[in-house]
């Protein structure tokens, strides 16, 4: 891009602002200065990475029944990413937790192991490149299940109907069933 001196200058002091750049994306900026006489000789290189993108798609899996773990997928913006924050907030709306600061990975899954049964938790990632952190992406949550208690009051009726036995059976469900 090429911007003239007296656009480009107040006084001793030049700035120029770039708009419309790729996230996740090294820009680097040279400078020449031009005058009658010609022009200079180029400055030395100002190089700066603009932050990437969120991570879209984020979801939260446990394994069935009564899993302590959480695993997190997500997919990574474009442009360059050099890891990821992972946060975490139990209860909904408690405050967010740093899980891990940066994965120093590109790998878009994350296990969160230990969690409590009957728990809800929230999660959203961020991702990191040499420019920064990115805005965090969508939350995704998940509530871990712990096995219902056993049944109680159990009866068992055996019945004779015409020439046939018919057996009922019946119970108190569990409170917690869900």
């Amino acid at each position: 891009q090429t911007v003239s001196f007296a656009t480009a200058c107040s006084g001793a002091v030049c700035t120029v602002q770039d708009t419309g750049l790729s996230s996740g994306t090294e820009f680097q900026f040279r400078i020449v200065a031009v005058n009658l006489g010609g022009d200079s000789l180029e400055s030395n290189v100002a190089s700066n990475w603009t932050i990437p993108s969120p991570p879209s798609g984020l979801t939260v899996t446990t394994a069935p029944n009564t899993s302590t773990t959480a695993t997190l997928n997500w997919s990574a913006p474009s442009g360059t990413t050099t890891g990821y924050q992972i946060e975490r907030e139990s209860p909904i709306g408690g405050g967010w937790s740093v899980l891990v600061v940066d994965t120093g990975s590109t790998d878009m899954t994350y296990d969160d192991a230990s969690l409590a049964l009957t728990t809800e938790y929230n999660y959203r990632v961020s991702a990191i490149n040499l420019g920064g952190m990115s805005w965090p992406s969508a939350e995704a949550d998940i509530t871990t299940l712990s096995p219902p208690t056993e049944p109680l009051d159990i009866e068992f009726d055996l019945q004779k109907v015409s020439d046939n036995l018919r057996v009922q059976v019946s119970w108190t469900a569990p409170s917690n069933l869900f």
